[in-house]
């Protein structure tokens, strides 16, 4: 039996003895064991030391006693089994980093909007929407048309348009912070 077989024969083994939890939740412990094996024999691999696959398999311990304490954590809420909160601490990690990426972005765009609809409506005629190349393109500037035979299209309509535009990409912002956080506070 080849490397791939092993791992495979004791992923099957320890999906029955996981039969307990939802499969969503037994499909991430398959893919968090499975990966775990398969980078540590890298790095032995790396490291030019002799792969030992049998040594890292029985540092899980056997497939029922490892099952049983994955499925004692999800459904009791005993502590994780040694690497589970590791794997956690770096899921609410990149969240937290999608969470703040997304809130920048989000909240920047959305004051940009506002900013333009702002400048619009103190009178300055050199902040709208053009339309150029003969209809085919529309260009949104803040420094007057970018050419001088495009028509404006909003005219002083860009304003409360612009103000729209704003509100809607503020609060889809703060919808999808809102998931985002739930779903860091459920890693916990």
């Amino acid at each position: 039996m080849d490397t791939q077989e092993k791992i495979q024969a004791y992923c099957r083994d320890l999906a029955h003895f996981l039969a307990p939890l939802d499969p969503a939740d037994a499909a991430e412990v398959i893919r968090e064991i499975k990966g775990h094996v398969l980078d540590v024999l890298e790095q032995q691999d790396q490291l030019g030391q002799t792969v030992g696959l049998e040594a890292v398999l029985a540092g899980f311990g056997p497939p029922r006693e490892l099952a049983a304490r994955y499925v004692s954590h999800v459904l009791a809420g005993t502590p994780p089994p040694r690497g589970f909160r590791a794997i956690q601490t770096v899921k609410r990690g990149v969240t937290r980093g999608l969470y703040w990426s997304m809130a920048g972005f989000g909240y920047g765009l959305a004051l940009f909007c506002l900013g333009l609809a702002l400048v619009k409506l103190l009178g300055q005629e050199s902040v709208g929407m053009w339309s150029t190349a003969g209809g085919n393109s529309v260009v949104i500037a803040f420094a007057g048309a970018p050419n001088p035979d495009a028509p404006e299209l909003l005219g002083h309509m860009f304003a409360p348009a612009a103000l729209l535009v704003a509100a809607a990409i503020g609060l889809l912002t703060r919808r999808v912070l809102q998931v985002l956080a739930r779903g860091m506070g459920a890693g916990r």
